[in-house]
């Protein structure tokens, strides 16, 4: 068994950790090619959309995002949609905690926030914003992995990249996964 210690904190804050600290490692990381030679990969862990959130009288008009091409879309410093929204020319706002970006919606400072579909509902749920900002929907999806310092020994990542497989194969994986 290895030994480690949780702690919970802006995602951006925790990537860079993982980044720049010894045996630290960041849950959830969307693996893309920008990211894939800072960290090692375990996983992958989970699969999640990529979702965007406005007001609810834009329900069932926003569709795609080619429709919200000139609009202000808003995100967290750090999230996987930055560098994928920007090289299409969207134009993001970010803040350093999501909750601000969906507050920011709610009362009409940007147009729109884009996170994880789940992560999303949950910031809208927790700030009692459900009257004010909805999901409207999905543009991407992908792999979700533990992401660890490039230092971390490659016995430990082996380990844990076994040990997923053995959860998944013996059917602890899809348990935990239907809790959430």
């Amino acid at each position: 068994m290895l030994p480690y210690r949780m702690t919970m904190m802006s995602w951006n804050r925790a990537f860079e950790l993982a980044r720049n600290q010894a045996d630290t490692c960041v849950f959830s990381t969307a693996r893309i090619k920008e990211r894939e030679s800072w960290l090692h990969w375990i996983g992958p862990i989970a699969t999640g959309n990529w979702a965007v959130f406005g007001s609810p009288d834009k329900l069932g008009k926003i569709t795609r995002l080619e429709d919200i091409k000139q609009a202000s879309i808003g995100t967290e410093v750090g999230n996987v949609s930055v560098p994928y929204l920007s090289d299409k020319g969207f134009r993001l706002v970010t803040s350093n905690e999501s909750a601000t970006t969906f507050k920011n919606v709610a009362l009409g400072r940007i147009d729109y926030a884009t996170a994880g579909d789940i992560h999303g509902k949950k910031i809208i749920s927790e700030n009692q914003l459900e009257d004010k900002v909805v999901f409207l929907f999905n543009y991407q999806t992908s792999d979700y992995y533990l992401a660890c310092h490039p230092k971390m020994s490659a016995e430990t990542i082996a380990l844990l990249n076994a040990k997923l497989r053995e959860m998944k194969l013996d059917g602890t994986y899809k348990t935990i996964d239907l809790k959430y």
